[in-house]
């Protein structure tokens, strides 16, 4: 089959472009950095919990209050949250290792999941809590303009790199000017006869 663009004025695109590697680079990085900030709260979790010292001072700050929640308690929600963090972030890492994966290769289905995944966590970033926003505008918000750059759309064919251009249709010609024939000319009427002279 013939190159498409062997007379295309764009050259054809051999190695996987910048804004991709980019992409790959703050999605996967910044979800090993959820997963490690997960990692953090865990093991603060853990401390908190088996602290003895922790447990009497949270004890006498919301016993004042008529509370009865312990260090244990407190450690034990914050190691939840640290492990919903290792896994959200591992998860994240995996996803969008698969996506690049497949976007290096040119799917188009796998750009068009990576643009769906990051329009809902943009759309959870704007309804959580004002903390999200810092996440929204350092990683939603460069990877969305990465995935919409020409160069990653051209790489996996959201793009035509070289249309085809119209073919040139003449405008329809008038006919052109031709005068008209001339006129025939008139007739030549037979001589009349001579009477026969007598002899």
């Amino acid at each position: 089959m013939s190159n498409p663009y062997a007379d295309a004025h764009t050259p054809y695109p051999t190695s996987t472009p910048g804004t991709l590697v980019a992409w790959a680079a703050i999605a996967i990085g910044g979800a090993a950095l959820m997963a490690l900030f997960g990692l953090i709260i865990l093991i603060v979790g853990a401390v908190i919990g088996s602290n003895s010292a922790f447990d009497k001072q949270i004890q006498n700050s919301i016993g004042a209050n008529g509370g009865s929640l312990g260090g244990a308690a407190v450690g034990t929600v914050i190691v939840v949250v640290g492990v919903v963090l290792i896994f959200w972030g591992a998860a994240m890492v995996a996803v969008n290792w698969v996506l690049y994966h497949f976007m290096r290769q040119r799917q188009q289905w796998a750009w068009i999941t990576a643009l769906v995944l990051l329009g809902v966590g943009t759309l959870l970033d704007l309804i959580a809590h004002s903390g999200s926003l810092i996440h929204l505008l350092v990683i939603q918000v460069p990877l969305a303009v990465l995935l919409l750059l020409t160069p990653t759309r051209q790489w996996v064919g959201a793009v035509d790199m070289n249309p085809v251009p119209t073919p040139y249709a003449p405008p329809p010609t008038q006919p052109a000017y031709a005068p008209p024939p001339p006129a025939a000319p008139p007739a030549e009427e037979p001589p009349a006869s001579e009477p026969p002279t007598a002899v």
